[in-house]
């Protein structure tokens, strides 16, 4: 059963449990070795872990137990079956029946599903927000690109603003192309808008330099007039 299949009964009997039986311990999943644990081991530690709402966090161990679980599972059920045939049974008549781990395996699992989809529908709304902070951001390089302010004002404010951009999280996959696409058209025209600032002083630089040169040799000149 699913938790949203539970009724409000079934819920608050799942939440003693957890709460009045199990106590959320720090563990390590890197320290686990799954192979030597029972289904009540796999089970009271499936338990625990979902405790823990950080999906990102537990993902991996979940699968893990879940995987380690439903092979012992399976191992069971074919002894089970063996023995069912081993007494003369018809294979097509065999039925298994859920054991009271398995039972509190699927609860606990189904914990796990319901907050990872609270975290899933978390997660997709933070991510059209931080699509929101990014397309701001467009408008304020734009803005940057337009500015009569100096080369290295504008050259700071560009790079805070590259800093932020990174800071933002995820966005929905199906923008993350355009947005990137827009984002470095606009990166670009800053970078073409410095180069031209630097042609344009280098040739104001020259300019003097030709103009004092003149000057020079014009002064030269004169000294040599009566």
């Amino acid at each position: 059963e699913t938790v949203n299949q539970l009724s409000e009964e079934e819920r608050n009997e799942i939440r003693q449990l957890l709460s009045g039986k199990i106590s959320k311990t720090s563990y390590d999943e890197h320290e686990i070795d799954y192979d030597h644990l029972n289904k009540q081991e796999l089970v009271e530690l499936l338990e625990d872990v979902v405790l823990d709402k950080d999906i990102s966090h537990i993902k991996k161990q979940v699968a893990e137990i879940k995987t380690h679980f439903i092979k012992l599972n399976k191992e069971e059920i074919a002894s089970e079956l063996q023995d069912f045939l081993a007494e003369g049974g018809d294979e097509e008549e065999f039925k298994h029946n859920e054991d009271p781990l398995e039972k509190r395996f699927n609860i606990a699992f189904g914990v796990y599903r319901h907050n990872k989809a609270k975290y899933s529908e978390q997660l997709e709304k933070q991510k059209i927000v931080n699509l929101q902070k990014k397309h701001d951001i467009l408008e304020e390089l734009k803005e940057l690109i337009n500015s009569e302010e100096t080369l290295k004002k504008t050259y700071d404010e560009f790079k805070a603003i590259q800093e932020r951009w990174k800071e933002i999280g995820m966005v929905p996959a199906a923008e993350l192309s355009e947005l990137w696409k827009n984002y470095h058209f606009l990166v670009e025209k800053f970078f073409d808008k410095v180069r031209i600032n630097n042609e344009l002083r280098d040739l104001d630089l020259k300019k003097n330099m030709e103009a004092k040169i003149a000057l020079c040799e014009k002064a030269e000149e004169l000294l040599v007039e009566d």
